[in-house]
C-alpha cells in the first residue's frame, strides 16, 4: 500500500466518523494497521498515530482498552499513541502497552511509576528488561503484590539498594522471600540475610526449588550456624560420654522419643544432640548445629525424620531457644511442625548429609 493511499484511507476515516461511529471506524483502522504493521513505512506508521490519537480520545473506556490491547500485540506500536495510552489514568488502558511495548522510553516509564495507581506499578513489573531506575521506584512506591512480581521477573535489574529493601519487606512475606531468594543475582550477602530471617517453609521452599539453590541454602545455613555457634561459646563438652548415655537411655522398651524428651527437658545439650543424632539418623555435628542454631527449621527436619511427636519437639526447643518460649513462638512452632510433610524433610536432610560427604572427602 503507498503512502497516498494509506493517506486517503485514514482521511475518509476521519471525514465519516461522527460521534457515534468513532468506535467502528477505531475498530476498523486498528484491524487495518495491526494485519499489515511489519509491511508500513515510518512515514506511514506516523500517519496511524495521529489517526489513532484523534480516533481514541472521548471514546469510551471500554474502546481504549481495547485498542490498547490489539496494539501491545503489535510488532510496532506507533509512539505518540503508546505514549499516551501508556499514561492513561485508568490501569484497564494502560496495563497491556505498559507490559509489553518495548519501545517506551524509561523516563515514560518511571512517569507512570512515580504517579500511577498500584495496577498500573504491577504492569511495569512484568515488562521484560527493566533498568534499576524503573525498579527502585517499584520498589518503593509498590505493594506486596508489586513486590512479589518484580522479584520473580528475573529480566528485572535490581540495585543492591533495592535488593536490601526487598529482603527487609520478605521477613513478613514468606512468597516475596521465596521470589527474591531464586533470584541468580542476588548478592551474596543479601543471600544470607535472607536465610538468615527466613521461616521454616521458605528455606524448604529455597532448598527444594533445584539442586543448585539446595546446595547455596545448605552452605549458607552451615555458615550461618557455625558464626552462632561461635559467638554463643556453645559447644559439646564431651560427645563420647553423651554418646554413651543416650544409647543406655534408648532402652528397647522404651521409645526414643521418650528417650529425647527426657533429656531435652534435663536440659542436657550432650545427651540431647546425641539422641537426636541418632533419631534422624545424621552425624553428631548436624544435630548439634540443629540446636545451636537461631533458627527451628533444621531442628523441626531432624525431627520430623525421627518420627518426633511434637511434646518432644517442644521440650527441645526450649534448648534451641536457650529461653522459656511464650504461647505464640510455640503456636507458630507446632504450625510449621504438623505442616511440614516427612518426605520433604527427608529430601532435605539427604542434601544435608551428602554435604558433609562431600566437606569430609575435600578435608
Amino acid at each position: 500500500m503507498t503512502d497516498l493511499s494509506v493517506i486517503q484511507t485514514l482521511e475518509g476515516a476521519l471525514a465519516s466518523a461522527d460521534p457515534a461511529r468513532r468506535e467502528a471506524v477505531l475498530t476498523h483502522v486498528t484491524d487495518m494497521f495491526v494485519g499489515g504493521c511489519g509491511h508500513y513505512s515510518p512515514v506511514q506508521v506516523e500517519l496511524f498515530d495521529q489517526v489513532f490519537l484523534k480516533l481514541s480520545r472521548d471514546i469510551e473506556l471500554r474502546a481504549r482498552r481495547r485498542l490498547a490491547e490489539r496494539l501491545a500485540s503489535a510488532e510496532h506500536v506507533p509512539a505518540a499513541t503508546a505514549r499516551e495510552l501508556a499514561h492513561d489514568p485508568s490501569a484497564e488502558v494502560a496495563a497491556p502497552i505498559l507490559r509489553n511495548v518495548l519501545q517506551l522510553d524509561d523516563s515514560d516509564i518511571i512517569a507512570v511509576a512515580s504517579n500511577g495507581s498500584d495496577d498500573h506499578l504491577l504492569a511495569i513489573s512484568g515488562r521484560a528488561h527493566i533498568g534499576e531506575a524503573v525498579t527502585n521506584v517499584l520498589v518503593d512506591r509498590g505493594s506486596p503484590e508489586v513486590a512479589r512480581e518484580l522479584a520473580g521477573n528475573d529480566s528485572a535489574k535490581l540495585s543492591d539498594t533495592s535488593f536490601g529493601k526487598l529482603v527487609a519487606r520478605a521477613d513478613a512475606d514468606p512468597m516475596l522471600a521465596a521470589a527474591v531468594g531464586t533470584r541468580r543475582d542476588i548478592p551474596r550477602h543479601h543471600f544470607v540475610a535472607l536465610i538468615r530471617n527466613a521461616s521454616a517453609a521458605v528455606r524448604i521452599k529455597l532448598a527444594t526449588a533445584e539442586p543448585d539453590f539446595a546446595r547455596e541454602v545448605s552452605d549458607t545455613v552451615a555458615d550461618i550456624v557455625a558464626q552462632i555457634g561461635r559467638e554463643a561459646g556453645i559447644v559439646s563438652t564431651d560427645p563420647a560420654a553423651a554418646r554413651a548415655e543416650a544409647a543406655r537411655l534408648m532402652h528397647p522398651e522404651r521409645s526414643g522419643d521418650f528417650d529425647t524428651a527426657a533429656a531435652a527437658r534435663a536440659r542436657k545439650l550432650d545427651q540431647t544432640v546425641t539422641a537426636l543424632s541418632l533419631l534422624g539418623h545424621v552425624p553428631h555435628d548436624v544435630a548439634e548445629r540443629a540446636l545451636l542454631e537461631d533458627k527451628p527449621d533444621i531442628l523441626m527436619i531432624i525431627a520430623k525424620v525421627g518420627g518426633l511427636s511434637w511434646k518432644s519437639l517442644k521440650d527441645m526447643l526450649h534448648i534451641h531457644a536457650r529461653h522459656e518460649l511464650d504461647i505464640d513462638e510455640l503456636l507458630r512452632a507446632r504450625k510449621d511442625y504438623e505442616h511440614l510433610q516427612v518426605e520433604t524433610a527427608r529430601e532435605v536432610l539427604a542434601r544435608y548429609r551428602a554435604r558433609l560427604v562431600e566437606e569430609r572427602a575435600a578435608g
